[in-house]
């Protein structure tokens, strides 16, 4: 009966860490995943933005051969300088963009750091809850056992007594 309860007990304690290993192993899975598609995103992006830059830089080529050369180059130059300023801008957005899913990325280890330590200190009182539990059954089980030896006993010398 002690063996049977102390498997139980392993077998429970067993399934609990697999099944937090389990949890954290999914989240950690899912963090990256969200942060390698959002590294795709903002890569797909600036080479959306590098290949729009290229093509105006050979219509740029191609209007200088067209044209008179001076006033094309000061129109053309005006133009570099504003797609330079958005380009800028765009970056500076995509940068926030990044420390905000690192911020993010870092609150979600944080977040899950702690809950694993809520889960460990959960799964610590459990533990000590089964312990208790199973020693409490066992002292009842012996006194059980007590109690009955000594009630056969009696009622043997009570039946050779007559």
């Amino acid at each position: 009966m002690k063996s049977k309860s102390m498997k139980e007990l392993i077998n429970i304690r067993e399934a609990i860490k697999r099944e937090n290993s389990t949890f954290k192993t999914n989240l950690m899975n899912e963090l990256n995943i969200i942060t390698h598609n959002k590294k795709k995103e903002i890569k797909a992006l600036l080479q959306r933005k590098q290949k729009r830059l290229t093509n105006t830089k050979k219509e740029i080529t191609a209007l200088l051969n067209d044209f008179n050369a001076k006033a094309i180059i000061a129109d053309l130059n005006s133009k570099i300088e504003k797609f330079n300023v958005v380009i800028t801008k765009r970056q500076k957005e995509l940068e926030k963009q990044i420390a905000k899913i690192r911020k993010i990325k870092s609150t979600c280890f944080t977040e899950i750091e702690r809950y694993l330590e809520e889960l460990k200190g959960v799964q610590n009182e459990n533990i000590r809850a089964i312990d208790k539990q199973a020693t409490h059954v066992q002292k009842n089980l012996e006194r059980f056992t007590r109690e009955k030896d000594n009630a056969s006993d009696r009622l043997f010398y009570n039946v050779t007594k007559r």
